[in-house]
């Protein structure tokens, strides 16, 4: 997809035909957050879906831009949460799967042992982990799959 926009400043009727065109290319989308709230910690979902994320914090502190660029710098001790919602399920493990895609874009100032995105919780006594999109000591962007009911997992590693 081609964006042109004019210099220094972004319409909102393109920003509406860019936002229609990523769901006509993309399809199901579950989560589309384009990171544009400037203070509080709700940030909001743009897919149909309505699921908003929350910060730990306010971002007010957190949101950066560079030219056009808007984004948020986590540092080492910020992080985006979602309640358990089934719209983040792909499956049961038994037969019943569907494929999925995650896209996000990043710049990360350390490679090494970033989660950027999952629906993984370890942290309970009983633990809850389905996907988890992350990067290894090495640096290696890494996708594990969880079957909790037979403790069992696939993954993918990239190390190019």
């Amino acid at each position: 997809m081609t964006y042109n926009a004019t210099p220094g400043h972004v319409t909102d009727s393109e920003v509406n035909y860019n936002v229609s065109s990523l769901y006509t290319i993309l399809g199901d989308v579950r989560l589309m957050s384009p990171f544009a709230a400037i203070t509080g910690t709700n940030i909001a979902d743009e897919s149909k879906n309505g699921n908003a994320l929350t910060a730990s914090a306010s971002v007010a502190t957190w949101f950066g831009h560079a030219g056009r660029t808007v984004y948020y710098d986590f540092g080492t001790d910020k992080r985006l949460y979602r309640a358990n919602d089934t719209d983040f399920d792909f499956g049961d493990g038994a037969g019943n799967d569907t494929a999925f895609s995650i896209a996000c874009a990043i710049n990360l100032d350390t490679a090494a042992n970033q989660t950027i995105i999952g629906k993984w919780d370890e942290t309970a006594a009983s633990e809850a982990r389905e996907w988890l999109l992350y990067t290894d000591a090495s640096g290696y962007p890494t996708l594990d799959l969880y079957d909790e009911s037979g403790d069992h997992y696939i993954g993918r590693q990239d190390q190019t």
